[in-house]
């Protein structure tokens, strides 16, 4: 089963544009990991040993969240919200551990062509933002099988093939 970001089906006009206010990106960011925790959530519920392919894992939108959202500018009421909201990701990222059988960490790419979602700087942070995400998912999920892919390289990409066969046949 794949489990589809769910910010690829956000109508956006650029992910810069969003961050550039953090009322707006703070509430995106309310919106989209709430949506992937109950999309995550749902499917484990309705079929607990189903194997689930997803682009992200709470990790992932743990950082974003932290790293992207401009505290500094927030009002105090917001502030509130974030820091309430902070408590409440935290603690699903740190219990969702169990959901996870195996976290494939894809080393940065170059994108190939522009994408609205990915912000104008990324040639920059792409590598701050892997290992970031990297530190979060071995911290967070220390018992959890994880494996670094590099997508370029076929050695690589036949041992994830070989992996997620291998889950596919246990399920």
């Amino acid at each position: 089963m794949v489990l589809e970001e769910c910010i690829r089906q956000k109508s956006v006009v650029s992910i810069d544009q969003i961050r550039s206010n953090p009322r707006a990106y703070l509430e995106f960011q309310f919106e989209v990991i709430r949506e992937k925790f109950t999309a995550e959530q749902a499917i484990i519920q309705q079929n607990p040993n189903a194997v689930i392919l997803t682009d992200r894992s709470l990790a992932d939108s743990f950082f974003y969240y932290v790293f992207y959202v401009d505290k500094s500018t927030l009002p105090r009421e917001l502030l509130e919200r974030y820091t309430d909201f902070f408590k409440w990701l935290y603690f699903r990222t740190l219990t969702s551990a169990r959901c996870y059988d195996h976290i494939f960490l894809f080393r940065p790419l170059k994108p190939d062509e522009p994408d609205l979602l990915r912000p104008g700087n990324l040639d920059l942070l792409q590598d701050v933002e892997f290992f970031f995400i990297k530190t979060l998912v071995l911290g967070f999920y220390s018992q959890t099988n994880v494996t670094e892919i590099s997508a370029d390289n076929e050695t690589d990409i036949n041992t994830l093939y070989s992996l997620v066969d291998a889950y596919l046949t246990k399920a």
